[in-house]
């Protein structure tokens, strides 16, 4: 190979070690580009020192010289691209031309993860979402309950999708499977409150159930979906093996363009009329407003009373073109480190 770029990433197997995943990405000398799997190598730490001689004996067991490398690819973590005594500083300091890019695929699923942090509906109808995963998935009972149901109202529909508690780019589906089984799951808790008996379990079936029929979950579900679908549409293209890296940088910027072009009034009307009539024909509660609180008196200096809107309908506008914003802003940034 005439050069090469080193991909690698520190994991734990099931006994808990620590291991280095090594990887080459090399073009021959027609230019074409190909991927090499090294393998799993137990390493005593996942120190920056002890990761880089790791890596600099693979290079040398495979007769590859550090002068032919041209990138390294890591996720975000200190010890991989710190800037001080991390594996990528080191390894420039011997190859300056072996310039560090932050995994796009990590990039991206921190920023989707940026942004559902960043976001109260959102947050919460993420946790909710993965307390109905864990409640109808990791129980036979109620899952059969959810199989018989479905039959019986929707047996043509999609089926539920587990939420991944740590890949965030795979979530819309999850979300959609929901939004298609609303009916079927609100059933679900009828009929699992009629044999489950543990207190602790009917008191977290009752909780998902009461959060069902509010309209900011609802709402948060809808609009977590929307965002998503076009992270995860991303995510599928980051993991096209003949991508490079400035095409990387062209689709995060398509798809930040993309997200752009739905800030706007008309199509906020739009997903609200979507949103308020999916909730007619469901068991959902109309939006209401906050409660106001009052401000504490050493910060008071007006009248003492919160300012907010008297139409839930703007409260929630702010919240979809928050989102937007953030969602955006978290994407330029980690694309752009």
């Amino acid at each position: 190979a005439r050069c090469f770029a080193i991909m690698a990433d520190e994991v734990f197997d099931s006994s808990n070690k620590e291991q280095l995943v090594a990887c080459f990405h090399a073009v021959d000398d027609n230019l074409e580009a190909f991927k090499d799997f090294v393998g799993l190598h137990h390493v005593e730490s996942i120190n920056a020192d002890v990761l880089v001689r790791c890596l600099k004996d693979t290079m040398l067991r495979m007769n590859l010289s550090i002068s032919n490398c041209r990138a390294q690819c890591y996720d975000g973590a200190a010890n991989m691209c710190g800037s001080r005594n991390g594996a990528s500083t080191q390894l420039r300091a011997e190859e300056p031309r072996a310039i560090f890019i932050h995994c796009y695929g990590h990039a991206l699923n921190l920023a989707a993860a940026d942004t559902i942090k960043n976001n109260k509906i959102l947050r919460n109808a993420l946790d909710t979402t993965l307390e109905i995963s864990k409640l109808l998935k990791f129980s036979p009972r109620r899952e059969a309950i959810f199989d018989k149901i479905k039959a019986e109202i929707s047996p043509e529909g999609a089926g539920f999708r587990t939420l991944c508690p740590t890949r965030w780019t795979v979530r819309a589906s999850s979300l959609g499977s929901v939004i298609a089984n609303y009916k079927v799951i609100q059933a679900v808790w009828e009929e699992a409150l009629d044999v489950v008996r543990d207190s602790e379990t009917r008191a977290r079936i009752n909780g998902v159930q009461h959060c069902m029929t509010t309209f900011e979950y609802f709402f948060g579900i809808l609009l977590g979906e929307l965002l998503l679908k076009h992270t995860d549409n991303l995510s599928k293209t980051l993991q096209n093996p003949k991508l490079s890296s400035s095409e990387g940088q062209q689709v995060a910027a398509l798809t930040s363009k993309t997200l752009n072009s739905i800030r706007t009034d008309s199509l906020f009307e739009l997903f609200w009329t979507k949103v308020t009539s999916m909730q007619n024909s469901l068991e959902v509660n109309d939006p209401i407003l906050p409660r106001k609180r009052k401000t504490p008196s050493r910060l008071d200096v007006g009248t003492g009373e919160g300012h907010y809107s008297s139409d839930p309908k703007q409260l929630f506008r702010q919240q979809y073109f928050a989102c937007l914003d953030l969602i955006i802003a978290f994407i330029k940034d980690r694309f752009d480190q």
